[in-house]
């Protein structure tokens, strides 16, 4: 379309799962922490949308290294609100209180990275229910801003990490 700027566009599932203690539970996250900013840059994309960045000492690093290579504005959640989650002891041990740590310290994993200038309102929008077990420790939702863009004017845009799904190969059917 003549006149409409063509605005490129990437969503990015990082795998950067380190956890509050600097456990790994993902292959090679230092390697790929280091190589992600570079290809970014080298798809060319306009805003980038990045998902389960856990760590916050990985996020800084991102933020860092992406800032460097041109993408001079960023947003993330700078808090997640606790979704509730049922009180659950094992031998007077609150999992709840274990939890609740947990996902205060990982966050939501989501960051928004981009050429063009992102509003300084951010939203979060924390789900209260998750999928699979696994996912009780962390914060599935969104985040919500504004982007700026020349000629087109301001747009909403949000990242998202949803709940994942496992394909059941006995039954046939996804869980």
């Amino acid at each position: 379309l003549k006149g409409v700027p063509l605005i490129r566009v990437l969503t990015f599932n990082t795998w950067l799962v380190r956890t509050p203690l600097g456990i790994d539970l993902a292959d090679d996250v230092d390697v790929r922490a280091d190589r992600i900013p570079t290809h970014i840059r080298n798809s060319g994309a306009d805003i980038v949308f990045l998902q389960e960045c856990w760590s916050w000492e990985l996020r800084k690093r991102l933020r860092e290294s992406l800032h460097r290579l041109g993408y001079s504005y960023s947003a993330e959640s700078s808090s997640v609100e606790d979704t509730s989650i049922h009180d659950r002891r094992v031998r007077g041990f609150s999992l709840t209180l274990a939890v609740s740590f947990v996902r205060k310290s990982m966050g939501n994993g989501l960051m928004i990275f981009s050429k063009f200038p992102l509003g300084n309102r951010i939203t979060t929008i924390s789900f209260s229910q998750y999928t699979r077990q696994d996912e009780l420790f962390v914060t599935k939702g969104a985040i919500h801003t504004q982007c700026h863009i020349p000629e087109l004017g301001t747009v909403d845009i949000y990242n998202s990490h949803l709940g994942a799904v496992t394909f059941n190969e006995r039954t046939g059917e996804f869980d």
